[in-house]
This record gives structure tokens, C-alpha cells and sequence, in this order.
């Protein structure tokens, strides 16, 4: 896990970067028009392969710098606190997305998912991260942003009843 920067200004100023370094990309992989279908196909893949997976990781940070915004404004605004994350969604299943500790001891753990709608894989990797988050110490948090995550996901937890809580941003 990193350290979480000083502040979340200074948090967005990184998701903020990486969305203007994704944005040149973007430029200029599709400065010039296609001319015909078997061009505009090449883009259509050169574009998916150079772009999709920073679009996802870009949201993903972007929700997390939310989610400890979020949680300094809701109960976790202790100074004492030292705040860590995984911006790019690289922990590993003992790591949660964002970490709260004061002292040595985690005060919270939570997973943030950027996905729009909770069907095909996304449903079974909802239900692996919210299996992963009810072992983790600490109160435990699951922010997304859109109403149908927060159904699925609240569905979920009651099913097996964790103590997990679901926050929409």
C-alpha cells in the first residue's frame, strides 16, 4: 500500500494528471480520421489497447480519493489518523483500496468499484471484493457510484450477512 498524499487536493491533483496524460493519448492516437472501415477499426484497437485499462484505473483512483474524502467528512477526520491506499487497484487480498490506522491499529478498511452496473463479471468480482473487505479489520466501507452497484451490493452483504456498509458517491 502507498501513503496516502497530505491532501486530497493533492490527491486529485494526481487523478487530474492522469486523466490529462490519458487525454494526450487520446489526441493523438486519433488526430487523423479514418478513411475507411478497416482504418477506423485499427484506431478502434489501437485506442482500446493504448486507453482502457488507465480509463478504468483513472476512475478507480479518482473514487478512492472520493471515498477518503468521504470518510475524513464522516467520522475518520482524526488527525492522528495515517491514511494509505492502492490507487491503481494493485493490493493484494490482505490490502484494501483505502486504509485508515491510527497507532498501529486499522480504524477502517474499504473498496471502491467504478463500474456503472453490476452484470456479467462485474457481479462476481463484486462478490470476491466484498468477500475479501468482511475479513479485513476495522469498520468496513464499500463505496461505488451509481444506485444499481449500491442495490447489488447491499443485497450481497445481507446475503451473508457481513458488516460491511455501502456508501454511493
Amino acid at each position: 500500500m502507498q501513503i496516502f498524499p497530505k491532501s486530497v487536493s493533492e490527491a486529485d491533483k494526481k487523478v487530474f494528471d492522469d486523466i490529462s496524460r490519458l487525454v494526450e493519448v487520446l489526441r493523438e492516437k486519433s488526430k487523423d480520421d479514418p478513411e475507411n472501415v478497416a482504418d477506423g477499426i485499427s484506431l478502434l484497437k489501437a485506442l482500446r489497447k493504448d486507453i482502457y485499462e488507465e480509463l478504468n484505473q483513472i476512475q478507480h483512483e479518482g473514487l478512492a480519493v472520493r471515498a477518503v474524502e468521504w470518510l475524513r467528512e464522516n467520522g475518520y477526520g482524526d488527525q492522528k489518523l495515517e491514511w494509505f491506499w492502492n490507487p491503481r487497484q494493485t493490493g493484494d487480498d490482505k490490502e484494501p483500496d483505502v486504509r485508515a490506522v491510527r497507532g498501529g491499529v486499522i480504524m477502517a478498511s474499504a473498496e471502491a468499484s467504478a463500474s456503472e452496473s453490476p452484470k456479467g463479471s462485474i457481479d462476481t468480482h463484486m462478490a470476491s471484493t466484498l468477500n475479501k473487505l468482511s475479513k479485513m479489520d476495522g469498520e468496513k466501507f464499500y463505496f461505488v457510484r451509481t444506485g444499481e452497484m449500491e442495490k447489488r451490493a447491499e443485497t450481497k452483504i445481507e446475503k451473508s450477512s457481513w458488516n460491511i456498509r455501502v456508501v454511493k458517491l
